[in-house]
């Protein structure tokens, strides 16, 4: 039993290194300095703000032409010639002036165009202040997220210890059981700030709308882990030889598909103590 528990133990904790490997992709990141450039340049929301002000610019010009002069000819003949009533032609220019009108609209256009200006500031600044707060959070939770890895690595390596001693008889297995349960426990913790560190990180990135790929981890996530892995899937298989096989097959299967020798070594060495003591 205590060699059979030692192989589930490995086999359990085994599946749980993967999620470091796979986030060694996730390492990958961007200066603030060239975030917020990217923001700027490719924000929708700022594009549409500057579009107003360049049509408010646009608006104030309009205000100052005036309007064209309007021109109109009038021709008569009379057709009965033995009349002699002759023929007329006359031209009309008019232009229409409003007293008071084109100073009052170039007032209402530039007035206009400040407060586009005025939008399209504080929009900025309001940008500027959501992709920074964005930003800090993502490091924020990297960093929490390197915290709880390295205790869920400490207390991992724990329990791979306990499972060996256990295997070994120096420990009952309410001790093995209570670490292997811890290390569980840490592992909810660190996939839980995984999920929060791709929360941020999506934050981030709904700052920025375009229309390329980013050097940011976001499209290296992996949705899942524990099947995409091909040692997670090697892992899986070999799992499922544990019925119907003996403790000697799985271990030397164990020994020459997963590369652990160390434990498969103090294994063998725990079963010839036993048998010499029977």
């Amino acid at each position: 039993m205590k060699k059979s528990f030692l192989i589930t133990t490995i086999l359990w904790l085994d599946c749980f290194v993967v999620h470091s490997q796979t986030l060694e992709a996730m390492q990958q990141t961007i200066d603030y300095r060239i975030y917020i450039e990217w923001v700027w340049q490719q924000n929708l929301g700022y594009a549409a703000e500057k579009l107003n002000v360049s049509v408010a610019e646009a608006e104030v010009k309009a205000a100052r032409i005036f309007n064209d002069p309007a021109i109109s000819m009038e021709y008569a003949d009379n057709d009965d010639h033995r009349m002699q009533m002759g023929r007329s032609v006359s031209v009309e220019l008019s232009r229409s002036f409003s007293l008071g009108k084109r100073s009052a609209g170039i007032g209402l256009a530039e007035s206009e165009k400040e407060l586009a200006e005025a939008l399209l500031e504080d929009y900025f600044h309001t940008l500027r202040v959501e992709a920074s707060l964005a930003y800090l959070e993502t490091i924020r939770q990297s960093e929490l997220y390197r915290v709880k890895e390295s205790s869920y690595e400490s207390i991992r390596r724990l329990a791979e210890g306990d499972s060996i001693k256990y295997a070994l008889g120096k420990i009952t297995y309410t001790d093995a059981v209570q670490s292997k349960l811890e290390a569980g426990m840490a592992y909810n913790d660190l996939m839980q700030a995984q999920t929060e560190l791709y929360n941020s990180r999506a934050t981030a990135l709904k700052s920025i709308l375009i229309g390329k790929v980013l050097p940011l981890p976001y499209e290296k996530i992996p949705i899942r882990v524990f099947c995409r892995s091909r040692r997670s899937s090697r892992t899986k298989s070999l799992s499922s030889l544990i019925i119907g096989y003996s403790i000697d097959r799985i271990m030397h299967l164990y020994h020459r598909r997963s590369g652990l020798p160390r434990y498969a070594s103090v294994c063998q060495r725990a079963r010839r103590s036993n048998a010499r003591s029977l």
